[in-house]
């Protein structure tokens, strides 16, 4: 019986050893196991993404020329952020070395980011100047080009460009004289629509597709223009929002629709546009 009983006795710290065993080393698992736990794996690089268009392009491009000089401009990257301006300047188609530059970069429809003085310095591509796209929309650049000489020799080449998935200098196309002289008027109520009045020959039907091309999730906006009198077509719409509009005025024809002037507005947060570029742009994009 005393036997027996010392076999139960033994049995019991036996189980009782062998828990505290166990659970030593279940902690000693747990704790090996957070110590050394794996470091996370670095995410994976892509390409700039600020705008669920999709990826936003390297470079953009473009080229204006106003007798004697023609000046190449360059954005380099066009995301958010630092963008570098890359300029080339011919005078009399040869290459202009020995000039004076300046870029003076704004968004003009949000004052909040004030007018910058970019310096230009000479690099190997030309003329080169980094200055700060600070938000996604409608941005202008003044390069100011003065050739050796006195001051009035200065001549200013305005850009206007987006950046983004979307990024594009921004030009104002020729009208089709088929249909008229395509003269447009904007005006706007205080607090109120707009207004916009194109001038064709009467008698033809004539509407206005917006869109936005930072937002093209806004889709597109169709506005029927009403004859009024001496050949002039009106419609009154309000902007849906802040950012650049396209505004692109079609006359039905026996093949469809066809444009005939295409203009781009920057609307402020007040609701207030302002046309970017006039009707005759000396640009020319390559």
């Amino acid at each position: 019986m005393k036997q027996d009983r010392r076999w139960l006795l033994y049995a019991v710290a036996m189980l009782i050893m062998l828990g505290i065993v166990g659970y030593i080393g279940l902690r000693l698992v747990d704790t090996t196991t957070r110590s050394a736990s794996p470091t996370p794996a670095a995410p994976m690089a892509t390409g700039a993404l600020t705008s669920p268009e999709g990826l936003v392009p390297a470079a953009i491009h473009a080229t204006v020329g106003r007798e004697p000089l023609t000046v190449a401009l360059a954005v380099t990257p066009v995301d958010v952020g630092a963008a570098r301006f890359i300029v080339q300047v011919w005078r009399n188609g040869r290459v202009l070395r020995n000039g004076r530059l300046r870029f003076i970069l704004s968004m003009p429809a949000q004052p909040v980011f004030p007018k910058t003085a970019v310096a230009a310095t000479a690099c190997h591509e030309g003329y080169c100047g980094q200055g700060q796209l600070r938000a996604l929309g409608r941005w202008h650049l003044d390069v100011r080009v003065c050739p050796p000489g006195p001051p009035r020799n200065c001549v200013t080449f305005p850009f206007d460009f987006m950046n983004g998935a979307n990024a594009r200098f921004l030009f104002a196309e020729p009208p089709d004289p088929r249909f008229g002289s395509a003269a447009v008027i904007f005006s706007r109520v205080p607090q109120g629509a707009s207004t916009l009045r194109i001038h064709l020959r009467p008698g033809i039907a004539v509407r206005a597709v917006a869109t936005m091309p930072n937002m093209r999730d806004m889709g597109t906006a169709v506005y029927g223009a009403r004859p009024q009198t001496h050949g002039w077509y009106g419609i009154s719409l309000f902007f849906p929002m802040t950012g650049v509009t396209r505004m692109i005025f079609q006359a039905r024809a026996p093949a469809g629709w066809l444009p005939i002037r295409t203009l781009w507005y920057d609307v402020d947060s007040a609701g207030d546009a302002r046309l970017i570029t006039p009707v005759e742009s000396p640009a020319v994009s390559p």
